[in-house]
């Protein structure tokens, strides 16, 4: 399992530069109250912008992420100009904002451009399609597993020349906001996976003033507290994980590791090693993208039922067991094969007219939609024999068939999208489909009657539909 994280010496540098204008002005009083609080809005906004960006860059370049970020972007240049000012040093910090923001957005642009021809930007639920989605958590926290995850990472670091789990350093945690929770998730990764010792909460209390206990806890250690922990535990180095949150924004958690060591002799921090990492909570999306996909079986299902009353040929009783049949062996048949397709694709940073992405399209049409389709004909319609050989029952199997496609994408949707985005694509393919089912299965009847071959050019005409619609969502 792959895991999203950006090793760096330091992060978001323009969101620091950001930070201090907010610090210079949100501290006025007066008549510059309401810019303060609308430059904090604007640092916030800014800071999501940042989240997404990197989150884009360690999705593989995810086109969906980058297009996140404009939107805080384009956000920002709409709260600029409500922004009261009536100093030179704030109309300054508006104008610097303002550049900052077109810069970003002229990355931004760049990257789109060359992302469209990548794999992920040609198929925005590639992620989905393909199992490139570990960052997505259902069931633990989100949280906590990014933290793992940086620390992970954190610990394969040389430092300097085995890697950082190897060391032995008495260290202590600092959880930046303090969360108690968090700290313990910490502290219990540390003590498992690396040589560290690490220095509980309560050893702490034990010899550290109230004072001293309160600064560790807030992450503000000066040099005397340093001291007494070294003095305690009779070291010269201390060491110091430290873990940050740099943002929360819809369910995305993008956390910051660090560790560096203190001599107490020399009063200086060795070499910092940093490591970020993402994770985000998908659970509360489950359940909707679930139902989602199950509406979506329910619709194809009416509309076979009420193609049994609309076409005459045929009886509707073989067409009820045709459709629920389909629509059910589909489901099946097109998880099991989608699991199997995932473990097959290529990268989501691929060309998309390279010929893996391309021999991966067709099977993966393929294997969704039409290998249903006959894995449903010889195991649903030659069990019923002839009796189920009327244009009601090749419509209900056609569209049924269709079943495991429509829920896999209205459920990949819904994860990827947080909304039903997927009801257009259904709104705008399923009528094609319909058509071409009816068509299909008038004149497939005439072919299996008749045995006249030109008829089959219909079902030619199926797969390709079904191959555009199934390949471009």
């Amino acid at each position: 399992m792959h895991t999203l994280i950006r090793i760096s010496a330091k992060t978001g540098l323009s969101r620091f530069i950001i930070l201090i204008f907010i610090a210079l002005f949100s501290s006025q009083s007066g008549v510059y109250a309401q810019s303060g609080s609308d430059i904090e809005l604007v640092s916030e906004l800014y800071k999501h912008a940042n989240t997404y960006y990197w989150y884009g860059r360690m999705r593989s370049n995810s086109l969906y992420e980058f297009h996140q970020c404009r939107e805080y972007l384009d956000s920002i240049d709409q709260m600029i100009k409500k922004i009261p000012y009536q100093n030179e040093e704030l109309a300054f910090f508006v104008d610097s904002i303002s550049q900052e923001v077109q810069s970003f957005k002229e990355t931004i642009d760049a990257m789109e451009e060359v992302c469209m021809d990548n794999a992920n930007g040609r198929v925005p639920l590639y992620h989905g399609l393909t199992g490139h989605n570990d960052d997505y958590v259902y069931i633990d926290d989100a949280d906590e597993l990014a933290i793992e995850d940086g620390l992970g990472n954190l610990l394969n670091i040389p430092y300097p020349s085995k890697p950082l789990s190897d060391v032995m350093y008495h260290s202590i945690v600092i959880v930046d906001p303090y969360d108690p929770v968090l700290e313990e998730v910490t502290h219990q990764y540390l003590s498992l996976r690396s040589a560290h010792y690490i220095i509980s909460r309560h050893e702490l209390k034990q010899f550290l003033s109230d004072k001293n206990f309160e600064s560790v806890q807030k992450g503000d250690i000066d040099h005397e507290v340093y001291k007494d922990i070294a003095d305690f535990y009779e070291v010269e180095w201390i060491g110091i994980f430290r873990v940050e949150l740099n943002d929360k924004v819809k369910g995305i958690y993008y956390f910051g590791v660090s560790f560096t060591a203190y001599n107490v002799s020399s009063r200086e921090y060795k070499n910092i090693l940093y490591s970020e990492a993402f994770r985000q909570d998908k659970g509360p999306d489950f359940i909707p993208a679930t139902l989602g996909g199950i509406a979506s079986a329910i619709i194809i299902f009416m509309i076979i039922l009420l193609g049994s009353f609309l076409i005459k040929d045929g009886k509707p009783k073989y067409s009820f067991i045709l459709g629920l049949g389909s629509i059910i062996a589909s489901i099946l048949i097109s998880s099991f094969l989608f699991f199997i397709l995932s473990t097959l694709a290529p990268a989501p940073s691929i060309f998309h007219m390279a010929v893996p992405f391309i021999i991966w399209k067709l099977s993966f049409s393929l294997c969704i939609i039409i290998l249903p389709l006959l894995l449903c004909y010889f195991l649903l319609l030659k069990l019923l024999k002839e009796k189920a050989h009327h244009q009601q029952s090749i419509f209900a199997l056609l569209m049924g068939s269709t079943a495991g496609f429509f829920c896999l994408l209205m459920y990949e949707s819904y994860i990827l999208y947080e909304s039903f985005e997927a009801w257009r694509i259904l709104i705008l393919t399923l009528p094609v489909f319909i058509l071409v089912a009816w068509f299909i299965s008038k004149n497939f009847l005439v072919y299996f009657h008749k045995g006249k071959i030109e008829y089959l050019i219909s079902t030619v005409f199926f797969i390709f539909t079904t191959l555009n619609c199934s390949t471009q969502h």
